[in-house]
């Protein structure tokens, strides 16, 4: 629960600057964003940083974890 709320935290202060700005190369870090999610817990979370982000920032996960199939990315490395 307190990864959660640190993440809702971290993308609402990165909505906040990418509204507050006109750059247009903005983005947003995510170091293991869903370590200890479930699954179902995983897939909400994707879906809510989606919506909260409305196209204004650029994400970029780094994770061992294996995401939900169905997935949109724009890119995907596997390791």
């Amino acid at each position: 629960m307190q990864r959660q709320i640190a993440l809702a935290m971290r993308v609402s202060l990165a909505n906040t600057l990418a509204e507050s700005t006109d750059i247009q190369c903005q983005f947003m870090f995510l170091d293991e964003p869903f370590a200890f999610f479930d699954p179902e817990r995983t897939t909400a979370t994707i879906n809510r940083l989606y919506e909260s982000t409305d196209g204004n920032l650029s994400q970029i996960w780094v994770t061992v974890q294996e995401l939900p199939e169905g997935l949109d990315t724009a890119f995907m490395v596997n390791c």
